[in-house]
């Protein structure tokens, strides 16, 4: 019997399970290590320092039609979803939405919960495949409700389009919401850059006024003198030459010169082929 048929087909409370135990079960074979309240404190404080929970408050604020019948509170907070996002980059997990429900779920303590505004879920075996659904589907509508304040191209991705549905999505674009939003997402992802950055001991801080940060694999400008760039370097050595000869034009033979004195080179060693076969 394998674990999906064991969600949805045991029958009774204690279904039989073989030598496999409830906990794995519902983890599908994972390991669900309970995180230190110290670590998850550490991860909301600095979700609070990048000043991004004011700002998409504001953006939310901004977006927001002026007349709204309201609703029933969110209750997973965009706090809380920042907070295990940056958990699960801190393990060097892939931070998929499942991973976040599963966070939420059975990785933090009942001090952890009440730091972050989460209720305690359900942790009996009988239902809790609905549980972890319920549990999914509030995790994708936080994360929804801070992507859609910064996505330039706010288009329905589940289900691939045909070329005409394509072409009808380009046409509709709208650049100035494109715009506005992609601004957003520059000042979100620059909040946490300079959040990082702080958070860093003061010599590294210090050691310069001028900090070049990457995440791909492209030239990171030093933050010191001494340093090496092999594309930098060539543009240097070119930008020498050039002033070279500005300064003084006879430096460096003309094209027409080094043209000629190849013509010379060849007809030389012309010659002296044909003396060699002469003689020989």
């Amino acid at each position: 019997m394998s674990a999906g048929d064991t969600d949805y087909a045991f029958n009774g409370y204690a279904p039989d399970l073989g030598g496999m135990t409830q906990t794995e079960v519902m983890g599908r074979g994972r390991i669900h290590q309970l995180i230190d309240d110290e670590t998850v404190a550490l991860m909301e404080s600095r979700v609070r320092k990048t000043g991004v929970l004011e700002r998409l408050q504001q953006w939310t604020d901004e977006d927001a039609s002026g007349i709204s019948v309201g609703g029933r509170p969110s209750l997973i907070s965009e706090k809380a979803l920042l907070t295990a996002l940056l958990l699960l980059a801190k393990e060097g997990t892939s931070m998929f939405l499942t991973s976040v429900r599963d966070l939420f779920m059975f990785r933090l303590s009942a001090t952890s919960r009440e730091l972050l505004g989460l209720e305690t879920p359900r942790t009996a075996f009988v239902g809790h495949v609905a549980e972890k659904n319920r549990w999914y589907a509030n995790t994708s509508r936080a994360f929804n409700r801070i992507n859609a304040l910064m996505d330039p191209f706010p288009q329905e991705r589940r289900h691939s389009k045909t070329y005409t549905q394509i072409q009808e999505i380009l046409r509709m674009h709208d650049e100035v919401l494109a715009d506005k939003r992609k601004a957003r997402l520059d000042e979100f992802t620059k909040l946490f850059l300079v959040m990082t950055y702080n958070e860093q001991p003061r010599d590294i801080r210090r050691a310069s006024k001028k900090v070049d940060v990457s995440f791909d694999q492209t030239y990171v400008g030093t933050p010191t003198t001494k340093g090496y760039s092999r594309k930098k370097s060539r543009k240097s050595r070119q930008d020498r030459d050039r002033n070279q000869r500005e300064e003084n034009p006879e430096a460096r033979p003309g094209r027409c010169v080094r043209r000629l004195a190849r013509h010379n080179r060849r007809t030389r060693r012309r010659a002296q082929r044909a003396n060699r076969q002469h003689h020989s």
